[in-house]
Order: C-alpha cells, then structure tokens, then sequence
C-alpha cells in the first residue's frame, strides 16, 4: 500500500491534500468534535490498509475522505468569521 502510494502522483497528491485538510479541520473544530474527526480518521486508515496495493480502491478512499473532511471545512466556513 505504502509503495502504490508513493510510486502514483495522484495517490501522492491525494495523500498530501487528505493530510493537510485533517490538520486544518482538527485545528479548527470545536474540541467536542475533534474526537469524531479522529475516530473518523482512524477508520479511514483502516479502510486504506484493507486496500493493499488496489490503485482504485486507494484512490476512493481518499476521495471519499477528502470529501468528508471539505464538508467539515464548508460547515465551520457558513459558521464564520472567515
């Protein structure tokens, strides 16, 4: 999984965005749901690890994780004051 990764430059980037988008979001929310946002992330490590070396499934759990965490973003952006 961890060569698939580092070898493709889209699973690369996504890795990079999902990353960065984390350490936002969990600067970001509110303490109480910090520890959603990390059970969250857990459970998406697990899934990318059942993936193994699966170039499509590697790249739909990152898709589907980076589109949790932009609806994180999206709803503390509504919430203001940015």
């Amino acid at each position: 999984m961890e060569k698939t990764i580092c070898g493709n430059y889209a699973l690369g980037q996504a890795e990079a965005r999902m990353a960065t988008l984390y350490e936002w979001t969990t600067q970001l929310i509110a303490m109480g749901q910090r520890g959603n946002i990390q059970d969250d992330q857990r459970a998406f490590i697990r899934v990318r690890e059942s993936c193994g070396p699966d170039l499509a499934c590697l790249l739909g759990a990152y898709d589907r994780r980076i589109d949790q965490l932009q609806l994180v973003m999206g709803s503390i952006k509504s919430k203001g004051p940015f």
